[in-house]
């Protein structure tokens, strides 16, 4: 894959498949392992650093649920930065809420270094997954 936006649509596709699963190994090679990697959670959680996150995510992999990402759009800059928006539903507990991911390229490979999932009611339209809404900004 050359195009950063369908790099990205695959990691969030793997993402989405690992937090149905309640897969740690594979939800810890898409994120960026760091202390400086930040995550907000839907109840106002803040994680900061990789290693704060893993333990949030480990008390709650006891088991798989369902979990989808629709209604994705990823802005792309300079081949090298990106953020993505979405809806989000499902998980353990259960909720729906939106979701922004920023990635950074690292190497040979995209990264998420942030994340921010808010609460509440899913879009209505939703379901558009994740061809929709791509878009690469001019430099």
């Amino acid at each position: 894959m050359t195009d950063p936006a369908s790099e990205i649509r695959h990691l969030l596709r793997r993402y989405e498949e690992a937090m149905a699963a309640r897969d740690l190994p594979t939800l810890g090679e898409l994120h960026w392992q760091d202390e400086r990697f930040v995550h907000l959670g839907p109840g106002g959680a803040v994680d900061q650093g990789w290693p704060a996150y893993e333990r949030r995510l480990a008390a709650t992999a006891e088991k798989p649920a369902a979990f989808r990402l629709t209604d994705l759009r990823i802005e792309v800059f300079h081949g090298k930065f990106a953020v993505a928006g979405c809806s989000w539903s499902g998980g353990a507990p259960a909720g729906a809420g939106a979701s922004l991911f920023v990635l950074s390229r690292m190497g040979n490979s995209w990264k998420i270094v942030a994340g921010h999932q808010s609460s509440g009611s899913a879009p209505e339209e939703g379901g558009r997954g994740a061809e929709a809404g791509t878009r690469t900004p001019k430099p």
